[in-house]
């Protein structure tokens, strides 16, 4: 009964509210920004308790410098706050749906935000073409080399060198099981700058076996859940986070 009360106002809530802007009530520093109601996004990112333990990692890490790669940007809440709390940072973006990446775009432009820089591009081990199939939500659609719809596609190495970027300090990875990839396609970046990394690791894919043999000799890696040491090998969680030893 709980269920079918829930889904009925998700669905009278949305047909009222639709495409409507509103603000953020609940996270202090977003406190004031603007955001997009939709009914494939969700409540919980304007009312403050989207993913609260990931939110909590963003605002422990991040300063007013930080440089942060958003990799699987979809609506760009993470990319939202931390070109809040970053002012002299910047936030590269990549988001290859379409219609999340206007999403980004629109709150970019409705909070004059001008430290981010948003991306229609899927990320992969190279500059090419890659091909993303659309999900049943806005949140599950997947990149592939073989079928799709075509995109252009980088990786982070030759972006940075593109750009001639100079600083990376977070990056965040959600891509639906594409994240070995991007991985490989960010050994260098990885390499020098040893930036944070925050991952979601998805069933049939190698995204946990790319990430230990990449960063487990140099990195601290933890359970983002509940913020304490892992071994990969030992551990089924899906969402962690790494931090270089250095650092640690």
């Amino acid at each position: 009964m709980y269920l079918f009360i829930k889904k009925l106002f998700h669905k009278l809530y949305y047909k009222v509210y639709e495409g409507k802007v509103t603000t953020f009530s609940g996270l202090e520093k977003l406190s004031g920004y603007k955001w997009i109601l939709g009914s494939s996004i969700g409540r919980a990112y304007h009312k403050g308790y989207y993913e609260p333990n990931v939110t909590k990692l963003f605002l422990k890490y991040l300063k007013q410098d930080t440089v942060f790669i958003d990799i699987g940007a979809h609506v760009g809440y993470y990319s939202l706050l931390s070109a809040a709390s970053a002012p002299l940072g910047h936030v590269y973006s990549f988001e290859p749906f379409y219609e999340n990446y206007i999403y980004c775009n629109r709150i970019k432009e409705l909070n004059t935000v001008s430290n981010w820089t948003i991306e229609q591009k899927a990320v992969g081990d190279r500059n090419g073409i890659l091909y993303f199939n659309e999900g049943p939500t806005s949140t599950t659609g997947k990149v592939s080399y073989t079928e799709g719809n075509r995109v252009e596609a980088i990786s982070i190495d030759n972006y940075l060198k593109e750009k001639s970027i100079k600083k990376i300090d977070l990056i965040k990875i959600d891509v639906e099981g594409f994240g070995g990839n991007v991985l490989r396609g960010a050994i260098n970046t990885i390499k020098i700058y040893k930036p944070i990394i925050i991952m979601e690791f998805h069933s049939n894919s190698d995204e946990k076996e790319v990430f230990g043999e990449l960063l487990s000799d140099d990195y601290n890696i933890y359970n983002l859940d509940k913020d304490a040491p892992i071994k990969l090998d030992e551990d089924n969680t899906l969402f962690v986070y790494a931090v270089p030893k250095e650092n640690a």
